[in-house]
């Protein structure tokens, strides 16, 4: 099979960190770097069928956000950064509704929950957490992982999550009991 290319996106000088496409795969929402020697981050979001930028959120100074999201109903937006910060604002006009602070080292990835009422986070801080949106605070920590994580993921149902880290190994995890499964 030979795929073709259908858009080039082009927005950053240097590395894209992190990309996400909304579920109706109209939007694309991405971050990376704008001015490489400064490590200005920013973040953008793309209209996948015209290829225009729709928002740009930053520029952010002295910081770069690894990870980024988009919830399932489209309103929300996340932005997880090297320094341990969670961002939720509104997708479509960046403005920032909450901030999440708990992890002590940058944010690998996130994604919302299928109800859109909690986040999955991880971290190189070796936890992943779980966060009520609407408090803001830590549901669950999970930890049992030797280094940095790299990713994780609800299952499509989102009866479990799965993470993987730096060692090659990978998780297993209840989010309901907060164990490994």
């Amino acid at each position: 099979i030979t795929l073709s290319r259908i858009r080039i996106f082009k927005g950053f000088i240097g590395n894209v960190y992190s990309i996400c496409l909304s579920p109706d795969d109209r939007l694309l929402l991405s971050s990376g770097f704008i001015i490489d020697w400064r490590l200005n981050g920013d973040i953008k979001l793309w209209n996948t069928y015209t290829g225009e930028e729709i928002i740009s959120y930053g520029p952010f100074f002295s910081r770069v956000f690894h990870s980024v999201s988009i919830s399932h109903n489209r309103k929300y937006a996340l932005f997880g950064d090297s320094k341990g910060d969670i961002i939720l604002c509104d997708l479509f006009t960046g403005y920032w509704i909450k901030k999440f602070i708990g992890h002590k080292d940058g944010i690998s990835s996130l994604s919302f929950s299928l109800n859109n009422k909690s986040v999955l986070s991880s971290s190189w801080d070796q936890t992943l957490k779980l966060w009520d949106i609407e408090k803001g605070e830590t549901i669950k920590t999970f930890a049992g992982h030797a280094t940095f994580i790299n990713s994780a993921c609800y299952s499509p149902n989102g009866q479990l999550i799965l993470s993987g880290d730096a060692d090659g190994e990978m998780i297993l995890w209840d989010p309901e009991k907060g164990n490994m499964i």
